[in-house]
């Protein structure tokens, strides 16, 4: 499957846009009672991916008001990167891995880097980057 590198560069500016509050273990997630919606970073492609014409249904699951429930958001039934986001993005994997830079070249889950390391939405922003080859003046 061939990278579609216009996606990819519109995931990257939706993770640098400031739009999108950063959340783990979950492609969208709201603690209530404040009823702020966090993403992972796949749920932001998941909204890039809808704003930009992909059809898909949004399910909110748990949502009980003034509670201190969580609340999930799930893309097309699924609680992982749904295959059609996949598609969209042109990666056959439902969590692409990624190339990290530091002493050596490492290769995390996008998942993994969001939740796991501790990567900020500006950190998975350069290593997609840096993964798939696009050219950064594009991506700002």
């Amino acid at each position: 499957m061939a990278v579609n590198k216009q996606n990819m560069i519109l995931w990257v500016k939706g993770l640098r846009s400031n739009r999108f509050k950063q959340a783990t273990n979950a492609l969208a997630i709201r603690r209530n009672p404040d009823g702020e919606w966090g993403h992972c970073c796949l749920g932001v492609a998941c909204e890039i991916a809808i704003e930009n014409g992909l059809p898909m249904k949004v399910e909110v699951i748990g949502d009980v008001e003034g509670s201190q429930a969580k609340t999930f958001g799930k893309y097309d039934d699924q609680s992982v990167l749904p295959v059609e986001v996949a598609t969209w993005l042109g990666v056959s994997d439902r969590n692409p891995m990624l190339k990290t830079q530091g002493e050596a070249f490492h290769a995390y889950s996008a998942a993994g880097l969001n939740d796991t390391h501790g990567y900020t939405y500006e950190q998975i922003a350069q290593c997609i980057i840096d993964t798939y080859g696009l050219e950064e003046e594009l991506c700002q």
